[in-house]
């Protein structure tokens, strides 16, 4: 079962121009990541419970270069908090609405996630999310 909105990242060109105006209107420093086999770099901020993420592409031919290309900057991916990916999975194995998008990977810090896709199109990427014990 979802539980909340885990993440929500945006897409940009100029992730140092991004954080410095995001710096501002959150009023805290993010924890900078690299997502080298996603060819990304991450700036991401907890806000209370929900973790908003920076994402900008190093390469103009990886899966967020070419995305940023087609789509522009923006909302990119909303990502959907769980227990456990096998239990949403077993709960939701037999509904025709919604559907594995992608195979389940590692994420930033401890998490486990793994594209969905729905009967509607919402213009953007979403996932489900476990965090994993270190």
């Amino acid at each position: 079962m979802i539980t909340r909105v885990h993440h929500i990242n945006f897409l940009v060109r100029d992730l140092a121009s991004a954080t410095k105006a995001f710096n501002t209107l959150f009023q805290q420093q993010p924890v900078y990541d690299s997502l080298h086999a996603r060819e990304a770099n991450t700036a991401r901020y907890q806000l209370g419970e929900v973790i908003i993420v920076l994402v900008s592409p190093t390469s103009a031919t990886g899966t967020v270069g070419q995305y940023l290309e087609q789509k522009g900057e923006g909302v990119f991916l909303v990502s959907f908090g769980v227990q456990n990916l096998e239990d949403f999975w077993e709960e939701y194995e037999s509904n025709e609405l919604v559907s594995v998008a992608s195979a389940a990977r590692k994420g930033l810090a401890n998490w486990q996630v793994q594209d969905i896709s729905l009967k509607c199109d919402l213009g953007t990427v979403l996932q489900i999310c476990q965090e994993k014990n270190q």
